[in-house]
């Protein structure tokens, strides 16, 4: 029950986070399409989704991900950091916040 309620929150939570992006709601909630769109949000080239099949790449970009999330929200790098030990925190704090998206420069 417990695993179910953290999905439907997670859903929740995206789907507000992309529709402050400025991206459609139902995009987040198909699984390989919305990382696609993550990136796309953190201004990253799609291809980079082809790290998620390295064994290695698995664990990196979605700390990666998380943390740029935070930074194009107007996140200090401190609250990015801490959102990648307590996201079930801090990703909310970012959904339901008054925080406006930037599109971050394209860089690594």
């Amino acid at each position: 029950m417990a695993i179910l309620l953290f999905h439907f929150l997670s859903l929740a939570l995206s789907c507000k986070i992309f529709t402050k992006a400025g991206y459609d709601c139902w995009r987040s909630f198909i699984p390989i399409y919305s990382l696609y769109y993550v990136l796309k949000i953190i201004n990253k080239p799609g291809k980079r989704l082809w790290l998620m099949l390295i064994p290695l790449g698995t664990l990196v970009v979605p700390l990666v991900l998380t943390y740029k999330l935070c930074l194009c929200f107007g996140r200090s790098k401190g609250f990015a950091t801490l959102a990648l030990f307590l996201p079930i925190i801090c990703l909310p704090i970012i959904a339901f916040s008054d925080d406006k998206y930037s599109v971050p420069e394209v860089g690594l």
